[in-house]
């Protein structure tokens, strides 16, 4: 099913509403368009496409790691929110691969 509105996060592109966060549960048409020709979830990908967001790969690189920073405990994060294992257990193949 389509998404007809956009969420926080989100722009739209072609089809459907690119998302810019990562939601590994999301049941419903979802796409992360890395460039024209893929939308799988890859660092490598994304350091390709670098020129496609006006970003020098080096510049791309950088912001990766300061993401990779930002969510380096992020179950940590959780578990003290108590956010329930089954839900951390959904997002971990996701958040431990960064």
């Amino acid at each position: 099913m389509p998404l007809t509105t956009p969420s926080a996060g989100s722009f739209r592109m072609r089809s459907c509403w690119a998302a810019y966060d990562v939601n590994p549960g999301a049941k419903h048409c979802q796409c992360l368009l890395i460039d024209s020709y893929t939308d799988q979830s890859d660092i490598s990908a994304l350091l390709s496409a670098s020129e496609n967001y006006m970003l020098e790969k080096q510049e791309a690189g950088a912001v990766i790691e300061e993401v990779r920073d930002a969510v380096k405990d992020w179950r940590k994060t959780a578990t003290e929110l108590q956010i329930s294992p089954r839900l951390l257990e959904s997002y971990s193949a996701r958040w431990d691969a960064l």
